[in-house]
């Protein structure tokens, strides 16, 4: 276990500022909002260049020797020869925020040797603070959370995150109708991809299928998920790194059932 995961002074200090971020976005809400769309048909707001801008220079003070991939303002993998790398999403869920749908989050991971290794996921709306470290475990609010026991697939509460830009969305339709053909209507399509992730960590639902998401949008999530117990791989493999295409969270029991039903 790296010295610095335990590191109680060094935990504090992150997670102040992830607080301090969810509070820069509660600073925002409600409030109209500038607009600023990029190439893949998204788009950000004020509130997630302002939380982003705070989290990277706090992180940076924090922790000088790692780089950032962050979503807004260096979204690429860098060629930075870096041990250690912040992985930062400071508004999930940007499309929720701006209508004032109170289901978004600051997530942020640090990874070690390109491997995510601590997870903060803030729901500043629920002040649900959902934190993991690699070796360390998983938790809501100081208090450990693990992945539900279900094993029937029919019975599994299921989160659905597939960005659908284009009217026709084929992909999201089809993953919808493959979904309901075996878990009816017990499908959420909530809008936030690490808190969907989180909730799957505390076993509120029971799995979570992601496609077309990005690193910073998984990476807490995933140290969450693992540290809790569970399984976050993709749809046709058995691990998930950066270069992923698709991903799946969910428990030991459900694992396979759900990628026999996605591959």
């Amino acid at each position: 276990m790296n010295s610095l995961l335990i590191d109680k002074i060094f935990i504090k200090e992150v997670q102040d500022v992830v607080l301090k971020a969810g509070e820069i976005l509660l600073s925002f809400l409600d409030k109209k909002h500038d607009y600023f769309y990029k190439n893949d048909g998204s788009f950000a707001t004020e509130a997630d260049l302002a939380s982003e801008s705070f989290l990277i220079k706090n992180l940076k003070r924090i922790l000088p020797e790692a780089s950032f991939l962050a979503e807004e303002s260096c979204n690429k993998m860098d060629e930075v020869e870096s041990l250690w790398r912040w992985i930062i999403d400071p508004l999930d869920g940007t499309t929720n925020f701006s209508h004032g749908f109170p289901y978004f989050a600051v997530s942020v991971a640090l990874a070690y040797k390109e491997k995510p290794v601590l997870g903060f996921v803030y729901n500043p709306n629920t002040k649900e603070m959902f934190f993991a470290a690699e070796g360390l475990g998983a938790f809501l609010n100081g208090k450990k959370i693990r992945v539900g026991n279900r094993v029937e697939i029919e019975k599994s509460l299921v989160s659905l995150v597939i960005p659908c830009v284009n009217k026709d969305c084929l992909y999201f339709q089809q993953t919808v109708k493959v979904l309901q053909d075996t878990v009816c209507s017990s499908i959420r399509k909530l809008g936030a991809a690490s808190l969907d992730l989180a909730y799957v960590a505390a076993g509120k639902l029971d799995a979570s299928v992601l496609k077309y998401v990005y690193w910073w949008d998984i990476a807490a999530g995933m140290v969450l998920v693992q540290e809790a117990g569970g399984i976050i791989c993709e749809f046709d493999k058995k691990v998930i790194k950066s270069n992923f295409s698709s991903c799946l969270a969910t428990n030991v029991d459900l694992v396979d059932k759900f990628r026999n039903l996605l591959d």
